[in-house]
């Protein structure tokens, strides 16, 4: 009878294990942790992810008798989901970053909005890719590939697992190199035409002096800003390609190089 109890504490302490690690995800992910999103269904979805992954692995894990032990290991685990969602994070917050850019070009930079789901002001062409990326994200089914990198992370990072290593740092270092030249890439083309109509611009301010050049160009700068990016919007569907591809790529590269 003992052994039976053992065996069932053992196992819940297993799965208190796991879903802290699952619990950590929703936090972080910008898809699961949104605020739109109910909580019961966060938990519950949590709760049974937990569960398929503790009967997919069948751990042989002896957790900690010492109390403080124990809960030193479930924030180890916290912060590896933490991770996993701060990656997802970055990866959306790129094309943000490419959004806040262009409306800067133009000159929307003022026209911010405040995102309800997130409450944070969130610039106004970058909403609109962001929510544009949100719709290619799930109908590519990429949400799966997410919940895929969390299942098998306990392959790549085991329960209990020793330390954290500083290398981690270093490949988010590189990650923040990368993701802020892409979104500069996925800016470029409006970038490049709104130089060129400043250009014309101010060629004109020289031969017609008489023109009030800042409320002409405004307008212009808008209408053109705005047929550049309907022409390049297929072509920012593949760097939002290369954007979710490398979601999966981070994820395993930040565990496999950043614990031990």
């Amino acid at each position: 009878m003992e052994e039976i109890f053992g065996y069932f504490l053992n196992g819940s302490y297993i799965f208190f294990l796991v879903l802290a690690r699952m619990s950590g995800i929703f936090i972080a992910s910008p898809i699961f942790g949104r605020r739109n999103i109910p909580t019961y269904f966060k938990i519950g979805f949590a709760f049974f992810l937990s569960i398929i992954v503790v009967l997919l692995y069948h751990f042989n894990y002896t957790v900690p008798q010492n109390l403080l032990e124990f809960i030193f290991v479930v924030t180890k685990e916290f912060i590896v989901g933490l991770i996993i969602g701060f990656i997802s994070y970055m990866i959306f917050s790129t094309i943000l970053l490419a959004g806040q850019i262009i409306d800067n070009a133009i000159g929307f930079g003022m026209a911010n909005v405040i995102d309800p789901m997130s409450e944070i002001q969130v610039p106004l062409l970058g909403n609109f890719l962001y929510l544009y990326m949100l719709v290619i994200f799930f109908a590519t089914d990429a949400h799966h590939t997410l919940i895929r990198a969390v299942v098998y992370s306990y392959k790549v990072v085991p329960l209990g697992y020793s330390n954290i290593l500083p290398k981690l740092s270093q490949k988010f270092i590189t990650f923040f190199i990368e993701l802020f030249v892409i979104g500069i890439e996925i800016s470029l083309p409006i970038l490049m035409s709104m130089l060129i109509v400043d250009i014309i611009l101010g060629i004109l301010s020289r031969a017609v002096p008489q023109m009030n050049v800042f409320m002409v160009g405004i307008p212009i700068k808008i209408v053109i800003g705005f047929v550049v990016l309907v022409i390049v919007l297929p072509i920012m569907n593949k760097m939002i390609f290369v954007l979710l591809d490398k979601l999966s790529y981070y994820t395993f590269d930040a565990l496999r190089g950043g614990f031990k």
